[in-house]
């Protein structure tokens, strides 16, 4: 789906005049363009902290170049790029259809002759990139288009400049965990028998809907893959072989790719119902009708997302947030990909809500939306600002209109409202008159009160650009209207106030520290390690964090370690009595653990369902008894006991944040498909 633009993108790059955003990750920010004949294109705008490197941008456009000789069916052609500008760019070609991700996740593995066909068709492509002197090193489901004439390779040719930028001074190792090699993980040279690795994973993946190493942590996934063999079960055993022979240790002992081609031609013994045509043109076509019936797909352009972001992972107890973009979180296509991965409704909303609060659509975008502490009113943001809205009747109490707002939070009295605009912006919720402007460094897609209500903090946290691009956290006084300080400056993953409205805990990926609220100035670090969300328990006595050590509980007045929840990692959040931590593995379960014993209290199972974002996935209920999910359904969990859940809504749409009102008498959840504005909505359940 792709997302609106911001104030602050630009219009035009290199002559390409840019239209709708398309994703970021950790390279940049991906853009939807259109040439002066009328060509769609995608353009990926490198991140500024890239650049600082001497080297990098030699080093960039060495790698550009080798990337626009990469040719052929199966991958995405690099059209254009400028190593000299500010900051560095490119333009590939532009693939309409969903990722194999995407196909894998709404309709299940693939039959036996599309296996062959996709493996095929990736193998080719690799080919092409390593014949051309390159390596992929970020091959994964994200980065593989299910086009109409068969799988295409997207994001190749610039992860090794990137690799060889500042990103690995602060030990950065590019490509995702699940589907990297060994050689890779351990930071080793990475060679084209890497990429015989991934694609021996994704093979797996696409044959079983599950990775071979997948586990419920980063350490865990590195020990898998250097130590375990890979899971295999439900390959089809005419495959199995190949698949293990591409995951072997040794770089030395995997095939090479015209082996592998050689392995995968069609064998005449396979059924009939199990074979696809050999040319792999048709396989696109497979996975599209196999989706949904051809009568229910809209005649209507798949847009594809050009780089995929794996859900943020975040560790936070207050539901009082708004996310900037919850509404297009994720990445996907609009309109078809969405009719196929998304059944759709009729009308606006869940038919199921007791009330739904739905805008105009197009311009008028519905992003999230904050509960006040009354429980009586709720605050939706979008791109035409903020509004107010009786829980009970669903109707528009105030509005605040002061531009695109990309969050928005209550402070704890409820007496104030605060909005991530452009400044950001802080209102009377009693009254709506404006307190204050604060001009912001950086986009405020998170902001949050201090417990007392005179600061503020913003920052991009787990919706930033990702590493290094020294978008950090900023500090506030609110009643003078003035910048305290800025805190972190390395993409801040989360961001809180203690209890007591003293200290202000940041996580990065340089670690995470503690601050003074009142001067902005460093006061302990807890942790050099890569940081997910910190939070504070309810008396503020103990810090939980989320990194690649797992869930630990700290000491807050002595920075000591207190104990390891989890050593799997998982993020997560604290129970309002402050005696439960829920944390997801990061695909379908969620362990609930008690922060008193450190003894795990029971596992939810969510059918399959993917576990996107703890933090705005789940919400506790104020009595602490009850757990609130929602991914394409929003299910009540009983915490304690192995009662079943209570089901409000099944599978109408995505759901992109879910809350409990302080009274705990409403619950709501933001859905929608985003192939229309007016598909976004707040459904209430009055529980």
């Amino acid at each position: 789906m792709t997302q609106v633009l911001r104030h602050n993108d630009p219009r035009d790059i290199g002559g390409y005049r840019i239209e709708a955003r398309l994703g970021s990750g950790g390279m940049g920010q991906v853009y939807l363009a259109v040439t002066e004949p009328g060509r769609r294109v995608a353009v990926k705008v490198l991140k500024p902290a890239l650049a600082k490197n001497p080297e990098f941008r030699t080093r960039f456009a060495r790698e550009v170049d080798a990337a626009r000789m990469v040719s052929g069916v199966h991958t995405a052609s690099v059209l254009d790029a400028d190593a000299a500008a500010d900051p560095p760019w490119l333009v590939c070609e532009y693939i309409p259809g969903p990722s194999l991700g995407q196909v894998v996740a709404e309709r299940g593995p693939l039959r036996l002759g599309q296996l062959r066909a996709l493996g095929r068709g990736l193998a080719r492509g690799l080919a092409e990139i390593h014949r051309c002197g390159l390596v992929h090193r970020d091959l994964k489901p994200a980065n593989v288009i299910m086009a109409e004439e068969g799988p295409r390779i997207i994001d190749f040719g610039i992860a090794r400049a990137v690799d060889a930028s500042t990103l690995t001074a602060v030990g950065t190792v590019i490509g995702t965990y699940a589907y990297m090699s060994p050689e890779q993980v351990v930071a080793d040279t990475a060679t084209p028998a890497s990429d015989v690795f991934a694609l021996g994973c994704l093979l797996a993946f696409a044959a079983t809907g599950e990775g071979p190493f997948d586990a419920t942590g980063i350490p865990a996934i590195v020990h898998r893959i250097t130590s375990e063999a890979p899971r295999l079960e439900g390959v089809p055993d005419s495959l199995r072989h190949l698949v293990a022979a591409c995951l072997a240790k040794n770089p030395l002992h995997r095939p090479g790719l015209d082996d592998v081609v050689t392995e995968l031609t069609a064998d005449p013994a396979l059924s009939e119902a199990d074979t696809v045509p050999p040319d792999e043109r048709d396989l696109g076509h497979a996975v599209a009708r196999a989706a949904v019936p051809a009568t229910e797909v809209p005649e209507t352009e798949i847009v594809h997302v050009a780089e995929a972001v794996p859900p943020s992972r975040g560790l936070l107890s207050r539901r009082s947030v708004l996310f900037g973009g919850l509404a297009v979180a994720g990445v996907g296509a609009t309109a078809a990909t969405a009719a196929l991965l998304w059944p759709k409704i009729a009308g606006v909303g869940d038919p199921g809500a007791d009330v739904v609060i739905a805008t105009d659509g197009g311009e008028d975008l519905i992003h999230g939306f904050a509960f006040a502490p009354d429980g009586g009113t709720i605050a939706t943001t979008g791109s035409a600002g903020i509004r107010l809205w009786d829980v009970r009747t669903g109707k528009t109490v105030r509005e605040f209109r002061g531009g695109n707002a990309y969050c928005v939070t209550f402070s704890e009295d409820g007496t104030r409202l605060g909005a991530g605009t452009y400044p950001v912006r802080v209102w009377d919720a009693r009254d709506g008159d404006e307190i204050a402007e604060l001009e912001v460094n950086n986009e405020a897609l998170e902001l949050y009160f201090s417990p007392n209500g005179k600061a503020v903090i913003t920052g991009p946290g787990s919706e930033g650009d990702g590493i290094g691009d020294g978008k950090g956290v900023e500090l506030f006084d609110v009643d003078r209207g003035e910048r305290i300080g800025e805190l972190n400056r390395d993409a801040a993953q989360g961001m809180e106030f203690s209890p007591d409205s003293e200290l202000v805990v940041t996580s990065s990926n340089s670690g995470t520290f503690l601050w003074s609220a009142a001067t902005g100035k460093k006061v302990r670090t807890i942790s050099k390690e890569f940081g997910g969300r910190a939070v504070f328990t309810p008396d503020g006595r103990n810090l939980i964090t989320d990194s690649m050590s797992g869930v630990v509980m700290w000491d807050v007045a002595s920075g000591d370690k207190v104990r390891v929840i989890s050593r799997s990692g998982g993020a997560g959040l604290v129970s309002p009595d402050g005696k439960i931590l829920a944390s997801d593995d990061g695909v379908r379960i969620v362990h609930l653990w008690d922060l008193t014993s450190g003894d795990k209290i029971r596992t939810l199972e969510l059918d399959g369902q993917f576990v996107m974002d703890a933090f705005k996935n789940m919400a506790f209920s104020p009595d602490s008894r009850t757990l609130v999910t929602g991914i394409s359904d929003v299910r009540l969990w009983p915490v304690k006991g192995t009662g079943k859940p209570r089901t409000l809504t099944t599978g109408y749409l995505p759901v992109h944040q879910v809350g409990y009102s302080r009274d705990g008498k409403t619950v709501a959840a933001l859905a929608g498909d985003g192939s229309n504005g007016d598909e976004y909505s707040v459904n209430l359940w009055h529980v």
